[in-house]
């Protein structure tokens, strides 16, 4: 993602987004064509601030609350005119934090590496991304939605109207999802350590238990970009700086117990913040080593 310079086109502000377009008739690179300005037109202010926390679908954020700040321009005050008449709409917004370009990418409904283009993975040739919320109210600049599934400081490229007559196709196939059975649900289970140790984080401001939901919901098979490590039956997951051991049974899933993800020499140095809330865990729950699990030799 580039941004061009501070001068100033027809009234805008040159802080601008340039898309690099595709050529068609033409055997070149599209990094190498012209470059396509594009204007954010506001940011996102949302409770999600890191990836593995965000929802993958809207749908699996709704009763979250977040909202759109359009930018001081009059004129975009003018253009969100009426807006609010409308339930739902359409966000386009830029992946800033998954700027590169992946031809081939493994989503995790998939047991497979599938075309970009055929998914809705970040990793596009240009990194822009379409999410439909509810409109819950504006007020001037900002406007309310329930179920958007976009991180804290997401550019938004514009914004439009969900309409439910040409937008809803009834018709409409699951292509590649329907062969990998998406439709499988998977039955996660805690452990009473597991759950003393997630009410025990709760309690001090780390959560947990939303985030483990959402990565098990779409299965337990290895995968890298939900930071899943398999050894037959048994496995681990990376979630933000703590580990978790678990075992599957054909659809079950059960999460064993928490590992904290610093070293031993990191929390005899903890005196505030993160180490310090590890070191008070570590105290509370021991010190177990989550690979020996793994490697099955111990059991949890």
């Amino acid at each position: 993602m580039r941004w061009s310079g501070g001068t100033r086109v027809g009234g805008w502000r040159r802080g601008a987004v340039e898309l690099l377009p595709l050529g068609f008739g033409q055997v070149m690179r599209f990094e190498e064509q012209p470059p396509l300005p594009c204007f954010p037109i506001g940011r996102v202010v949302s409770p999600f601030r890191e990836k593995m926390a965000a929802p993958r679908q809207g749908t699996l954020a709704l009763g979250t609350e977040s909202q759109i700040h359009i930018n001081d321009d009059p004129r975009l005050l003018h253009a969100l005119e009426g807006i609010e008449q409308w339930s739902h709409l359409w966000v386009v917004f830029w992946f800033d934090r998954d700027p590169h370009f992946s031809p081939k990418v493994q989503p995790p409904r998939s047991a497979s590496r599938r075309g970009v283009l055929t998914t809705r993975s970040p990793h596009r040739p240009n990194p822009i991304g379409l999410t439909a919320a509810r409109l819950l109210s504006r007020n001037s600049r900002v406007l309310r939605f329930d179920g958007l599934d976009l991180l804290n400081g997401t550019p938004i490229l514009d914004l439009k109207p969900y309409v439910p007559y040409a937008d809803c196709i009834d018709s409409a196939s699951n292509g590649w999802l329907e062969s990998e059975q998406s439709n499988n649900r998977w039955e996660l289970q805690y452990s009473t350590l597991c759950l003393s140790q997630i009410e025990f984080l709760e309690a001090r401001e780390i959560h947990l238990r939303t985030p483990l939901e959402r990565i098990f919901e779409v299965g337990a098979h290895a995968h890298p970009s939900r930071r899943i490590r398999r050894e037959g039956a048994r496995g681990l997951l990376a979630i933000k700086d703590f580990r978790v051991t678990f075992a599957v049974e054909g659809n079950r899933v059960s999460l064993l117990r928490l590992h904290s993800g610093y070293r031993s020499s990191e929390l005899a140095q903890a005196e505030s913040g993160a180490n310090a809330q590890h070191l008070a865990f570590v105290r509370a729950f021991g010190d177990a080593d989550p690979n020996a699990f793994l490697l099955g030799t111990r059991s949890d």
